[in-house]
């Protein structure tokens, strides 16, 4: 937890532990990193560009992103460790991983935080 924690943040926290998060990291959103070249690493690096939903050119722009970042003061980052016997076994994992935090995303929003937000670690197929 941030050493000047908020009551809202102390409030969050909470919230995150209950669901037996322990290793993620508290950050500032305007210190993401948003810049064109990732969207050209998809453009010219990936054999599904376009297709996929939640990957460019399906997704916000660098402008965009870079608003709804600045939005907001304070972000969890959560780390998560896995290691599949075969990749394509990874969205399985993934999709079971996304709903438990979507189940979060649901009680913050509950408990008053109206602008959280989830971004899923993988295309998203919920």
């Amino acid at each position: 937890m941030p050493k000047r924690a908020t009551p809202k943040i102390r409030e969050v926290h909470k919230l995150v532990t209950a669901h037996d998060y322990t290793d993620f990291k508290w950050i500032k959103p305007k210190d993401i990193v948003v810049a064109e070249w990732v969207r050209m690493k998809c453009r010219f690096g990936c054999g599904e560009y376009g297709r996929i939903a939640a990957c460019p050119p399906n997704v916000p722009s660098v402008e965009e992103c870079r608003r709804f970042f600045d939005s907001y003061a304070t972000g969890v980052l959560f780390h998560f460790a896995k290691k599949v016997p075969k990749p394509e076994e990874r969205h399985a994992w993934t999709r079971g991983v996304t709903r438990a935090l979507l189940k979060l995303e649901r009680e913050v929003f509950l408990a008053g935080y109206y602008k959280v937000f989830l971004l899923p670690m993988d295309s998203c197929s919920l």
